[in-house]
């Protein structure tokens, strides 16, 4: 499962075709690094606060993700149709941590449940792959992200 940020998303004109070109490389690259692992893309997901006006731009590049996922091969999970606020275009309030751009631990939570609802339809199930790969396994993806926001929290 692939989930990138949004750095630089506004630094220039050509920011949107710059940065879906990278990801074409990275998932070229992974598809050639680890040929029988089943990649996921999620979407970028939406702001708040001070980012909330990277929404346009965030949309254009989620449109022509879409295409570079089908064209890898890759599934695809939308985080932001999740995540956004259809009122305001922003993420909904509490997902993200006070600076508009990084998941909250209720973010974290949310991206779990939306990772294991969409197993199956992604084809990461814990029957899918190939033999010797590390299954997916239900409550695996909660453990993990738990972890991992302990270690964010302490540092």
């Amino acid at each position: 499962i692939v989930l990138v940020g949004i750095n630089d998303l506004n630094d220039a004109p050509d920011a949107v075709d710059r940065h879906v070109d990278a990801y074409g490389v990275l998932l070229g690259t992974l598809a050639r690094l680890y040929p029988d692992a089943r990649l996921v893309v999620c979407s970028l997901l939406p702001t708040a606060g001070p980012y909330a006006t990277l929404a346009p731009r965030i949309v254009e590049f989620n449109g022509r993700l879409a295409e570079v996922a089908a064209m890898s091969g890759a599934g695809l999970l939308d985080v932001h149709a999740r995540f956004v606020d259809v009122s305001t275009g922003m993420a909904r309030r509490g997902l993200l941590v006070e600076d508009g751009l990084h998941l909250s631990r209720r973010g974290y939570a949310e991206l779990t449940a939306l990772i294991e609802d969409q197993a199956a339809a992604l084809d990461i199930t814990e029957n899918s792959g190939p033999a010797g790969a590390i299954p997916f396994r239900r409550g695996a993806v909660r453990t993990a992200l738990s972890r991992a926001w302990s270690i964010l929290a302490r540092g």
